[in-house]
């Protein structure tokens, strides 16, 4: 899709090549980077979008057949790095020229494969490869991030470049584990981006800090529900201590459903007790301080 929307149609007689070889596809597509960049001396994930075919770009992009933000080689770089299977020399590479674009993707499975005497595969085999393998991939994108959480306890000034290095992934995958890692309320980053520190937060603590609060606003009465204004007052308390914590956390310690959490953050919202501020996935919640 790249190669047909980002080509230079002005080279006369230039044609895209796919070349199908057993542990490898090639592409080749007629002109370089348009902005006269090469690509093998860029960090692909942070290459601005630039449309050398803006109309054809436009077109496939109302088709639904690509993204309108540049993100195409970044996005075939996290496949890869998503499989199981996957590790640093299948890495998909790219190199380009003044005058073309080379992409090489590598066959995961290129040595893997198993050939019987009769030069063919067994059916049930493969089916069972191909029904476990997204289970396989999400088991092995858990057990990274809790290799993660393991890393950051022992080392809590580590960088994301860092741990990109010892896992063998890009820094933006890095960077997606620790904004999930944060999302789930299992760590967060205190400090700047120089002398900052991972923190990792322990949610027994937390329930146990919630409980305590509870004990204190309601008084001795173990089984006495909290009121509304009781609750509200406590996940004010839970935001001041983690501005990123989530609606599904505080539906967990409340054990109440996550509509109802957020019926409690609107009303606190409309109160102007609090607000928030960022996206849904790396955004953050501020108490508002008001002026006396």
């Amino acid at each position: 899709m790249n190669a047909l929307v980002h080509r230079d149609y002005t080279i006369i007689g230039g044609e895209i090549h796919v070349d199908v070889y057993d542990d490898r596809i090639e592409i080749v597509s007629p002109g370089g980077m348009y902005d006269g960049s090469f690509i093998q001396e860029l960090d692909i994930f942070s290459i601005p979008s630039i449309r050398r075919n803006p109309v054809i770009a436009d077109l496939f992009g109302r088709f639904n057949l690509m993204e309108r933000r540049g993100s195409g080689l970044k996005k075939i770089v996290e496949a890869y790095e998503a499989e199981h299977n996957y590790n640093a020399k299948f890495m998909p590479q790219f190199k380009s020229t003044e005058s073309a674009f080379f992409t090489i993707l590598k066959n995961l499975n290129y040595g893997e494969i198993n050939v019987g005497e009769n030069g063919t595969q067994s059916g049930t085999e493969s089916g069972t490869e191909s029904g476990t393998e997204k289970l396989t991939q999400k088991q092995n994108i858990k057990n990274r991030r809790q290799e993660i959480l393991n890393i950051l306890k022992d080392n809590p000034t580590i960088t994301a470049k860092e741990l990109s290095n010892m896992f063998i992934t890009s820094i933006r995958t890095t960077k997606r584990d620790l904004t999930r890692l944060i999302e789930a309320g299992k760590i967060k980053y205190e400090g700047s981006t120089k002398d900052g520190r991972w923190i990792l937060l322990d949610k027994r603590n937390d329930t146990q800090n919630v409980t305590q609060n509870v004990g204190q606003n309601v008084g001795q009465n173990v089984g006495q529900k909290l009121s509304p204004l009781q609750g509200r007052r406590i996940i004010i308390e839970m935001i001041h201590k983690t501005p990123n914590i989530t609606t599904e956390y505080l539906a967990n310690v409340f054990n109440l459903t996550a509509k109802t959490i957020e019926r409690d953050l609107k009303i606190l919202i409309k109160l102007d007790k609090i607000k928030y501020k960022g996206s849904a996935k790396k955004g953050r919640w501020i108490i508002i301080e008001k002026k006396q």
